[in-house]
């Protein structure tokens, strides 16, 4: 999933098609890309930033509510992803994959856009934690 205005620049929409991204506009709740992005994991894994945007420093942001939505709606599991990097042209990125966990496993009850949120944040938590003793 990525932001609309990617799949149409010139630049980056034939590299956003070419990994069948689902486009997002980003300016409210676009029920369409969550449609889309449920009807897609029946099939294939989807890259999901739960922050809803990527950061440049590695800073944390907070979580929006569609990662817990779409997982719980196409009731797949969520494996949480860290991505260590340098921050630099043609620098070195590390992918530590977590152990996968489902949107149940947090024990709510009941779900809303809070709730959600809250989902995020945890899986942001394992995202963020420290990794073989180092900082992320």
């Amino acid at each position: 999933m990525g932001k609309a205005s990617l799949a149409r620049s010139k630049v980056f929409g034939p590299i956003f098609r070419h990994f069948q991204a689902i486009p997002v506009e980003r300016d409210g709740q676009d029920i369409g890309a969550i449609r889309q992005a449920i009807t897609t994991l029946q099939r294939v894994p989807l890259i999901i930033f739960p922050e809803g945007t990527t950061t440049n420093d590695g800073g944390r942001l907070p979580a929006k509510p569609g990662l817990g939505l779409i997982a719980k709606q196409a009731a797949v599991p969520i494996v949480p992803l860290t991505i260590k990097t340098n921050y630099r042209l043609f620098g070195t990125i590390e992918l530590i994959a977590h152990e996968p966990v489902r949107v149940t496993d947090f024990g709510f009850r009941r779900y809303s856009s809070q709730t959600y949120h809250e989902i995020g944040e945890r899986v942001l938590d394992i995202v963020y934690q420290r990794v073989d003793g180092g900082a992320i």
